[in-house]
């Protein structure tokens, strides 16, 4: 599942850059985070809650409204225009794996950041469907982008 989108900021590129790449700062954009294990500048593990409660009373498993996940998190790319991050974990027994964009580009007056997210629910996608799973996914990610762009500014 993709996911992509953009958005201009009044901030300076260096700004926008240490935000992204500030562990402390970028998890915090981690909806219904309740864990986080900083290992290096590059490595973070993240404990979170999935919330799917929007889809579970229509199936009738309202004992699955939140999945716990918790993932490993690595930065593969770092640089003043790009910072990516990959997140590789479990939720609900099941393997999922995600993968975040930043594309910074600077204006005179503003920055203009492009981003895209690519998220591979693994098993989780037979138990809810796959619209059902694209909703909840686009939820955590607008959620965390807009955590980002409010945090920057």
């Amino acid at each position: 599942m993709d996911f992509n989108g953009e958005f201009e900021i009044n901030a300076d590129p260096n700004i926008i850059y240490d935000y992204l790449t500030n562990i402390n700062k970028i998890s915090k954009c981690i909806p219904n985070l309740y864990e986080i294990k900083v290992k290096d500048d590059n490595n973070f593990s993240a404990s979170f809650l999935i919330d799917v409660s929007s889809t579970t009373k229509s199936l009738h498993i309202e004992y699955l409204s939140h999945l716990n996940a918790k993932m490993d998190f690595t930065f593969i790319e770092k640089s003043i225009n790009n910072v990516k991050l990959v997140g590789k974990g479990r939720a609900a027994g099941t393997s999922i794996k995600i993968t975040i964009g930043f594309q910074i580009k600077d204006f005179s007056k503003s920055s203009k950041i492009i981003w895209n997210a690519s998220f591979d629910p693994g098993l989780i996608l037979r138990l809810f469907g796959e619209k059902l799973i694209k909703s909840v996914a686009d939820d955590i990610i607008n959620n965390l982008i807009e955590c980002v762009k409010k945090s920057i500014q």
